[in-house]
């Protein structure tokens, strides 16, 4: 891809140079058709990385979201079981799909759901708090266990 394009831009840079240089002959300031070339390759080259690492970064935040979204639970002595995340991507989240388990002292599934967030959760910020969809307080020896399955940018 980077060969295609370069090889596309090039003739279309040397001919706004020699356009450029040609309106300018007459002129005293002149500029160097090697100085404006140079100049321009530098900033697509600089652009292209940028973009390059920005499509990397958004691959690795849908392949990897454990990585950028940390899960929080909160439990109020009286009142129901919470969910925050926090999502730690430079990326704002649209969209989560979750797959929530409550398990019992012994490991076993008592209850799961499959739920989404309703809120855009901003780069490197927290979400609002969510109700737990499996259970409204935890009893002794219960534990939930929450997995992103899907995330929309």
């Amino acid at each position: 891809m980077y060969r295609t394009f370069k090889q596309a831009y090039i003739p279309l840079a040397i001919l706004f140079t020699l356009t450029l240089y040609a309106c300018s002959a007459s002129h005293k300031n002149t500029v160097k058709p090697s100085t404006f070339i140079a100049k321009q390759e530098k900033t697509s080259r600089k652009e292209l990385k940028e973009s390059t690492h920005r499509k990397i970064r958004r691959l690795d935040v849908h392949r990897h979201p454990e990585k950028f979204i940390s899960i929080r639970y909160h439990q109020d002595p009286n009142g129901p079981l919470l969910v925050r995340f926090e999502n730690n991507s430079p990326f704002d989240i649209t969209k989560l799909t979750l797959y929530s388990q409550l398990l019992n002292a012994q490991d076993e599934v008592v209850m799961q759901e499959t739920w989404h967030t309703k809120e855009t959760i901003n780069a490197h910020k927290r979400s609002r708090f969510y109700l737990s969809p499996v259970s409204y307080h935890l009893q002794q020896g219960e534990k939930i266990k929450t997995q992103i399955k899907d995330l929309i940018i």
